[in-house]
């Protein structure tokens, strides 16, 4: 009876495991196309105009799986992926998780509390824990894996997901972006307090000449 127990909860576990994953993947990829329909729309692929670093890659052409990948696209989709993957450990790492017999106990009240005395107490040999075990193992023949599928979750995941396919399919079809730039965030990097006086950039001044350009005191 111990080892029949066993296998029971045994089978519920694995199959709670699975939906775990299934729920990760899901919010893995639900999180990384929204984030990236958020890149595409508010144009970021320019930033990487804004770091030396990267301007001279801006514009290469990458062959991946036969299709050619710009490189600012390339960029965006691991930033992406690599930002994707931080929210979704956060969220999960963070969320409370229940066994198997927790959730039977809590689907299956006839089964609440005997469920996991029984399985505590699996290799104690009496007559009441081997009752015990034997009504337990009755009880639980009704008890099918599905119940730990939470069909609302996956459904608002797979949602999302349509939705941001589809306006990532409207931007590649029609061309639509938003006119913000990260680009316009330059003007306002220069004239923070941090970035004064050992900056490299020069203000172009009305009379066409520069900031750093000596004045002409003669007039």
């Amino acid at each position: 009876m111990a080892l029949e127990i066993e296998k029971i909860v045994n089978k519920h576990e694995s199959a709670l495991k699975k939906y775990r994953g299934l729920y990760v993947f899901a919010d893995l990829l639900a999180t990384f196309l929204v984030l990236y329909a958020l890149f595409v729309l508010l144009n970021m692929r320019d930033i990487f105009l804004m770091f030396p670093t990267f301007e001279p890659y801006t514009g290469a052409k990458y062959s991946i799986l036969g299709s050619e990948i710009v490189f600012e696209t390339l960029g965006l989709i691991i930033t992406g992926f690599i930002l994707s993957l931080i929210l979704t450990a956060i969220r999960h790492l963070r969320a409370e998780k229940k066994d198997a017999i927790s959730f039977i106990e809590e689907k299956y009240p006839v089964l609440k509390e005997r469920m996991r005395t029984a399985y505590d107490n699996r290799n104690t040999d009496n007559i009441i824990v081997r009752d015990l075990i034997g009504g337990v193992i009755i009880d639980s023949r009704p008890v099918n894996s599905s119940v730990f599928l939470n069909r609302k979750k996956l459904a608002k995941d797979v949602l999302v997901t349509v939705f941001a396919v589809v306006v990532l399919a409207y931007v590649a079809q029609t061309g639509y972006q938003t006119t913000f730039s990260p680009t316009d965030f330059s003007e306002v990097i220069e004239n923070l307090p941090f970035s004064g006086s050992n900056s490299d950039l020069v203000s172009v001044e009305e009379n066409g000449g520069t900031s750093s350009d000596p004045q002409d005191n003669s007039e």
